[in-house]
């Protein structure tokens, strides 16, 4: 292995070894979610954040690197044949690539967990202070009305 090698190596592993944190904070803020624990999610927000800014630092790093050395995937030239030609670093890149797979992965579920439990604070917060509730109902003439409407003029 060469000393550039070498280097696309340790970068590699670098931004892996970020990768596998951040998701096993991803893991927990998603325990943390389904087990209502406010306070530990709490505290996990600034060490999520703070693992987002190294990876971004750790994938421009290794960019940068990757384009000073002429070794852009998505060219097919000798270069990265080569370099990919090694297992170590085989195995890293695709590790790599699998790792940001499942870390999109974890993330679309956080987003559609905290997106159905918002639409679901706004419906509740809705009914506690007595707005009306729209439940389709359709009348004779085929329009919708809400099934409150009938009961405006009642009074306890």
């Amino acid at each position: 292995m060469t000393q550039d090698t070498n280097r696309f190596a340790r970068l590699l592993s670098s931004e892996l070894d970020i990768n596998q944190q951040l998701c096993h904070v991803l893991q927990q803020e998603l325990d943390c979610i389904s087990q209502q624990d406010i306070r530990e999610l709490e505290a996990l927000t600034p060490l999520r954040q703070n693992l987002l800014n190294e990876l971004q630092k750790a994938a421009s790093g290794r960019l940068e690197w990757m384009k000073a050395a002429g070794l852009l995937p998505d060219q097919n030239g000798k270069e990265w044949q080569s370099v990919t030609a090694d297992e170590e670093i085989a195995g890293l890149w695709h590790d790599l690539q699998q790792q940001y797979h499942q870390n999109q992965k974890l993330t679309a579920r956080l987003s559609e967990l905290v997106l159905a439990l918002g639409q679901r604070t706004r419906r509740k917060l809705s009914i506690l202070l007595g707005r009306q509730q729209e439940t389709g109902l359709y009348d004779q003439q085929g329009q919708t009305r809400s099934v409150n409407a009938r009961f405006r003029g009642i009074r306890a």
